[in-house]
């Protein structure tokens, strides 16, 4: 026999508790479901938006994939991948992030380091909301390179002293799709990685026989 302790509708996650007796002891089973939740006054309501659910669970892939990506290879082949990985990885959850905030995020790259970047009234600024998107310098001896529509774009070897709202992002990722095709090459080994946007599956890190 068991009871529920919450009713839920449409446009929520909420969490419930079944109460079940099993063998004369009464267990409280948390179970999920979607819906606002409404438990007639006994118990407070506690739920997830769907969207919450959808930043948790890519939350949870990144910080797995860095996980992953720290027990790597530790030559320079391997660093110079887990390097690759990595900046493709956040250019996906940028991308999210921009959709869900319905602001433009972007990503200015240099030589040896890159930065995440916000758009508020003042300009473009150092993006902080998470510390995933913080300015990353690469490992020694990684080297990037950029081409927006088959052009190649000049890059600082240096992030510039000058305050974080002059700075203009090489590539921005507004909330709707993005248009133009992006080709970031990372060398430094005997191979050189690219990381595109013109799949069908978005960023993705490709390999080429030698480095230039």
């Amino acid at each position: 026999m068991s009871t529920c302790g919450q009713v839920c509708m449409a446009n929520t996650i909420c969490t419930r508790s079944v109460q079940t007796d099993w063998k004369g002891a009464t267990v409280q089973i948390p179970i999920l479901a979607t819906g606002p939740c409404a438990d007639g006054g006994r118990s407070p309501c506690r739920g997830f938006t769907l969207v919450e659910l959808l930043i948790a669970l890519v939350l949870i892939g990144v910080m797995t994939g860095m996980a992953m990506l720290a027990m790597g290879n530790d030559g320079r082949a391997g660093r110079q991948a887990n390097e690759a990985r990595r900046l493709s990885t956040l250019l996906q959850m940028a991308e999210l992030e921009a959709e869900l905030q319905g602001r433009a995020l972007g990503l200015e790259l240099f030589a040896h380091s890159y930065r995440f970047l916000a758009l508020n009234a003042s300009g473009w600024v150092d993006y902080h909301d998470d510390d995933l998107f913080r300015a990353h310098a690469l490992d020694t001896g990684l080297k990037l390179s950029l081409h927006i529509d088959g052009d190649e774009r000049s890059l600082n070897l240096v992030v510039p002293q000058a305050s974080s709202s002059q700075a203009v992002p090489h590539i921005v990722l507004l909330p709707d799709e993005m248009s133009q095709r992006v080709m970031i090459r990372l060398t430094g080994s005997d191979e050189t990685l690219t990381i595109t946007n013109d799949g069908p599956d978005g960023w993705q890190v490709n390999r080429s026989d030698t480095a230039s």
